[in-house]
Parts: structure tokens; sequence; C-alpha cells
């Protein structure tokens, strides 16, 4: 766990759905929305345009910063 996290999360219930589902590593999200005020602009391979959002929000899972491991995580560093 990062040294500066204030969570109310049930760690029981995070090690039982990592034992459950044999994971090697599991790490905790949080869903989080992020407001773009301006408009967005993708496109494609030759540089036209395909899609303009208009001040879109864009959602995403973030790493909380807890995470359960099995001791076969070290192997991997």
């Amino acid at each position: 766990m990062n040294g500066d996290v204030l969570s109310t999360i049930n760690y029981s219930d995070l090690i039982k759905y990592h034992k459950e589902n044999g994971a090697t590593a599991t790490i905790a999200l949080n869903k989080r929305s992020v407001y773009i005020d301006f408009g967005v602009v993708k496109l494609d391979g030759s540089r036209t345009i395909v899609e303009y959002i208009e001040k879109p929000t864009l959602d995403y899972l973030v790493s909380m910063g807890i995470h359960v491991f099995e001791p076969e995580v070290l192997n991997y560093y």
C-alpha cells in the first residue's frame, strides 16, 4: 500500500476477491472522471479530423495505491 492512502476499503473483501480469483496480483481501483474544458479532436493516420468532441468528461479506472500480491510477484522484479 502507498504510504499516503486514506481509505475505507474493506481489506478482508479485497483479499477474499484476490484468493477466489487465483490472482497473482490484484490492484484496488477507483473510478475517476476528468472534465476537459476544450474541444478534443481525433485524427486519423493522414491527419484528417475523424472526430470532434466538445468538452468531454473522460472516465478512467485509477489505482488506489492498494495492492495484494502473491510472493511470486517478486520474480518479476
